[in-house]
């Protein structure tokens, strides 16, 4: 539904997530009990992100030894760019599918 939806209905519902759930997610934070996790993972990092800062995301990748995919668009990428997002994430998950089977 996502994206498929028009630009303007899309810019409605990044719009009410930005008002909604961001100022939750943006708080939030994972980075003390990462370093507990100990299986592989990946990172996609939004370089150009307001809601978590791109610092707090790389700082999560180290963290965790984690892959680092970045991708060079704000929070909302998988809404505004999705193209660029799915080619990204796959990336990622292929990475960690990778990492898994060496292990």
């Amino acid at each position: 539904f996502f994206f498929q939806a028009e630009d303007g209905i899309r810019d409605k519902l990044v719009t009410g997530v930005q008002t909604c759930a961001l100022p939750i997610l943006a708080a939030f934070d994972a980075r003390p009990f990462a370093a507990t996790l100990d299986v592989p993972a990946a990172v996609v990092a939004t370089r150009r992100d307001r809601t978590v800062r791109p610092g707090k995301q790389l700082h999560l990748a180290r963290t965790m030894d984690a892959q680092r995919f970045d991708l060079e668009a704000d929070h909302h990428a998988f809404l505004r760019r999705p193209d660029d997002w799915a080619e990204t994430i796959t990336a990622a998950v292929d990475a960690v599918v990778a990492r898994t089977r060496t292990t």
